[in-house]
């Protein structure tokens, strides 16, 4: 049988006693599971209050007939897929179609045979989860080409910044007549590090899909968010710098701007790809000219805030975050908010979007107390040879 764990439940519906008990008999004694009732009312009531794996149904009833029950059974998403047997002591061809017609997989004659009768119920139950089966592989297809879809569009999107940064520094250093032994050392290791953070990014799209489905494995560690934010800053300068937009890094907090920390629980490579998408959306938003300022903060909480000049447009702002939400682009896939708000929850924090003046922007990333840590920013910054950002007090 196809549930071999469960015996199947099958309901017997025939106003003849005699019949009713045999049947009863003969499939409890095989291992089935049997309902029996004695008119077509009783059926469907029966059927609705739990769903049967199949149904012997007797065609002359007094109250309703086999068909009706049939047809009205066929008309209910509860009951669609219950294969309907009919077992009647008609012949006439004209019988047996209009059986098949309302619904019913199979006709057989009475009197029954039992040997006949438990193959046929074999039968169509093996066929019954055959096609769940069948259509579960089908699900998983279906699921699996959309996961396709969305890994080519995340990578597609994803990749866009550091190979920007690629090719803005490979045609500056093209276009550079007098070139310092420094100056190239500098632009191979910009490349350098944009082509590790492609590699990092196409392995993480995978990670974005399952988060989207809630199965994602977080491994956290401590991250240094201002060593983070001071590369994805560094490497966005380059392709800000051919749309005339600056990017500026600000640390702001109530204590001694030397000791500032920006610590947390989480993983870099992810904190990397939700700055990356979204500073990269605001130079883009960006007029010419003006200017792109995330904001690290530690108190009351440690929040991050992303500021460009040029404002979302009012029929994106409910769906910002929103996935393939996307507005004014023309080569836009739409998922790098929402890739960030993924991101963001996955850590615990809240994303969200506001418009402090008119012709302005901001996202506001917040993280959860739990996820603070202890890290001493500058010292870790020395430490991997980076540059520091402007450093402020509470504004």
């Amino acid at each position: 049988m196809g549930n071999s764990n469960v015996s199947e439940d099958i309901l017997v519906v025939d106003d003849n006693l005699i019949n009713l008990v045999m049947l009863e008999k003969i499939l409890t004694d095989e291992g089935f599971r049997v309902r029996a009732v004695s008119s077509g009312e009783k059926a469907i009531a029966e059927a609705r209050r739990m769903t049967p794996d199949l149904i012997l149904l007797d065609i002359n009833m007094p109250d309703m007939d086999g068909y009706e029950v049939c047809t009205k059974m066929q008309s209910m998403d509860l009951l669609q897929a219950v294969p309907i047997i009919f077992i009647s002591a008609l012949t006439e061809t004209t019988d047996i179609v209009k059986a098949f017609e309302s619904g019913g997989v199979d006709y057989v004659t009475k009197p029954l045979r039992i040997e006949e009768v438990l193959a046929r119920v074999r039968t169509h139950l093996d066929l019954k989860y055959a096609k769940e089966e069948l259509a579960k592989r089908n699900e998983i297809l279906v699921e699996n080409m959309c996961l396709r879809e969305d890994v080519e569009r995340m990578s597609k999107h994803d990749l866009k910044s550091p190979l920007a940064v690629i090719f803005a520094y490979c045609q500056m250093l093209l276009e550079t007549d007098d070139i310092s032994q420094e100056n190239i050392k500098k632009g191979i290791r910009t490349i350098y590090d944009a082509g590790q953070s492609i590699l990092g990014m196409v392995d993480m799209s995978l990670d974005l899909l399952k988060m989207e489905k809630g199965i994602y494995e977080f491994a956290p560690t401590v991250v240094d968010v201002v060593v983070v934010a001071t590369e994805v800053m560094g490497l966005m300068k380059v392709s800000a710098k051919y749309k005339e937009v600056s990017c500026n890094l600000v640390l702001q907090s109530d204590n001694n701007p030397d000791d500032f920390s920006f610590g947390i629980i989480g993983e870099e490579l992810l904190i990397f790809s939700m700055l990356s998408n979204l500073i990269g959306n605001s130079i883009e938003a960006s007029p010419q000219g003006h200017s792109v300022t995330m904001t690290l903060k530690t108190e009351p909480t440690y929040t991050i805030r992303i500021h460009n000049h040029g404002a979302v447009p009012e029929d994106m702002r409910e769906r910002f975050f929103d996935k393939y939400a996307t507005s004014g682009k023309s080569k836009g896939t739409g998922l790098g908010t929402y890739s960030a708000k993924l991101i963001a929850q996955t850590f615990g924090g809240a994303i969200s979007l506001d418009t402090p003046k008119q012709n302005e922007t901001e996202i506001t990333i917040a993280f959860p107390s739990a996820f603070k840590v202890a890290v001493r920013g500058r010292v870790s910054a020395l430490r991997h040879g980076r540059r520091r950002p402007e450093q402020h007090g509470q504004r």
